[in-house]
């Protein structure tokens, strides 16, 4: 949303992030006021989509600073870190994304459950690229 409605210098941004070594979200949030999570809760609030698919949305990146903890946002934030350690997706944060210590305590995170689920998580990849490949013949 932000890159189609917004005219944003995103090379600023990236510069933004790295030289001061913050989070490309904090990069968003010092130079527009505002960031991807922020906007994509308030079109998911439009759609008239349920609050906890918003605040999902919302807390993704900061679920520790939720008003209210949320098992749908400390998910989509580990898998988020998850994703981006397996390699899948890198951006711009690279892999300085952390899971937040609180999604750790919360979830009962430990290395020996990241591993396994990070291993079925490719293994799932790898059987949505066979299935997409057998029906289009790729």
């Amino acid at each position: 949303m932000l890159g189609n409605f917004v005219q944003v210098d995103v090379a600023a941004l990236v510069d933004l992030s790295m030289r001061e070594e913050i989070p490309f979200v904090e990069a968003e949030r010092r130079w527009l006021g505002i960031d991807h999570a922020e906007v994509g809760a308030e079109l998911l609030r439009h759609w008239g989509l349920p609050d906890r698919l918003v605040q999902a949305c919302r807390w993704h990146h900061d679920p520790d600073g939720a008003p209210e903890p949320s098992t749908a946002a400390d998910l989509v934030h580990a898998a988020d870190a998850l994703s981006l350690a397996a390699g899948l997706g890198v951006g711009i944060d690279g892999l300085r994304v952390r899971v937040c210590p609180g999604v750790v305590e919360r979830q009962n995170l430990n290395l020996a459950r990241v591993e396994r689920t990070a291993g079925r998580m490719l293994a799932a990849l790898a059987e949505a690229g066979d299935l997409y490949n057998g029906i289009t013949g790729r």
